[in-house]
This record gives structure tokens, C-alpha cells and sequence, in this order.
């Protein structure tokens, strides 16, 4: 632990480097003890990790531009999505996603798509 943030090495860092987390990524990893995540952990951070890693590209940080979103959603979910490459298709999605209304997605708007992806995941899982 260095001040606010977590000094450890991640499974999600480039060649397992240590890497600095803010102080909220701590609350998956308790008390800022460097153990090993479960799988889920490491995949809810996966999805954090991705989301982060498209919303610091334009405009403010820690929101996606419509942009940003077709970008995550063209290389993130292409198997997930259809019509990734429609601009009309993404258009449609984003305004869905921004509840606000403010031309942005927030990462709490952003998880509306992630659970509708896995509940459709799940499903066609049991269809199978």
C-alpha cells in the first residue's frame, strides 16, 4: 500500500508488471492485501479495466463518447452485438444507454448493456 493507492501485480497489467490502483479497485481485493482474485473478481475488474481503457480516449475521463462506445462495442463485443459496424445500430444503443440525456455514457449507464449481453449470453446458453 503507497497512500491512497494499492502497489500490486495484476493478471490485467502488460507482462504482470506492478501496477498502481486507485483506491476504489481495492474494494475487490479487500483491504488493499495483495491475494489472489477469484475468476469472477478478475472478470468484473476485466470489465471495468475494458471500459476505463475506452472513456479516457475523448472528452472526460470516466465517461464514453458515442465514439468511444462504437469503438468498445465494434472491437469489444462483435460477436455479441450485431450490426457493430451500423452506425444507426450504435446510435440507437447509445441513446438507450444514455438516460441522462447528457450525449455521454456513464460506466452505471455502461453495465445497462453489459447485463443485457449476459442475460442474452445466459440464455442462448440454455437454448443449446
Amino acid at each position: 500500500v503507497k497512500g491512497d493507492t494499492c502497489l500490486i501485480n495484476t493478471s490485467l497489467a502488460q507482462g504482470s508488471s506492478p501496477v498502481l490502483l486507485p483506491p476504489h479497485f481495492c474494494a475487490l481485493r479487500g483491504e488493499c492485501e495483495v491475494r489472489e482474485m477469484t475468476k469472477l473478481e478478475d472478470h468484473l475488474e476485466g470489465i471495468i479495466n475494458i471500459f476505463h481503457q475506452y472513456s479516457v480516449r475523448l472528452g472526460h475521463y470516466d465517461t464514453l463518447s458515442k465514439c468511444e462506445l462504437m469503438q468498445l462495442i465494434t472491437k469489444e463485443l462483435p460477436n455479441a452485438l450485431k450490426n457493430t459496424k451500423d452506425q444507426p445500430s450504435v446510435d440507437k444503443v447509445f441513446q438507450e444507454l444514455d438516460a441522462d440525456k447528457d450525449g455521454q455514457v456513464t460506466f452505471e449507464e455502461f453495465i445497462v448493456l453489459v447485463s443485457r449481453v449476459l442475460k442474452t449470453a445466459h440464455e442462448a446458453i440454455h437454448q443449446e
